[in-house]
């Protein structure tokens, strides 16, 4: 009896399965990270290296829609328009689909602002790169 009580108890752990950590989560990682350094530092290259020639980020700031193709993001990054400023990254969560898209929920945050961010991803020409971005600024 006391096996079965004991065999019993131990059951549903057997179903319990490992998370396991997707081969292409590094990979992604790695451009998100360029992708907010590239800001923190004001490096259109690095961004370049992170954004897709067509991606979009879509936005509202204070009221305003913005809608920022990545040549313009660059051309902002050098101009000394927007980032310079150390921020925090927060990765929450990155979900792949297959082994060629993802999203990612992140979160950059410094003193003046928090951003919330859903990036999604494609894997082209072997590579990893950001192809839309929608921002909370909060």
């Amino acid at each position: 009896m006391q096996r079965l009580f004991f065999l019993l108890l131990l059951a549903p752990l057997a179903f319990v399965m490992p998370e396991t950590v997707h081969p292409e989560r590094a990979g992604i990682l790695a451009v998100i990270q360029h992708y907010a350094e590239s800001a923190d530092t004001r490096n259109s290259d690095l961004a370049r290296q992170a954004l897709h020639e067509s991606s979009q980020q879509y936005l509202l700031f204070n009221g305003t829609f913005m809608q920022i193709g990545q040549a313009q993001y660059g051309q902002m990054l050098d101009a000394g328009q927007i980032g310079g400023i150390p921020r925090k990254l927060t990765v929450h969560r990155i979900e792949v689909e297959g082994n060629d898209t993802a999203m990612a929920k992140v979160t950059l945050m410094h003193d003046k602002m928090t951003l919330n961010q859903h990036i999604g991803l494609l894997k082209l020409d072997g590579r990893w790169q950001i192809v839309s971005i929608l921002t909370a600024v909060v």
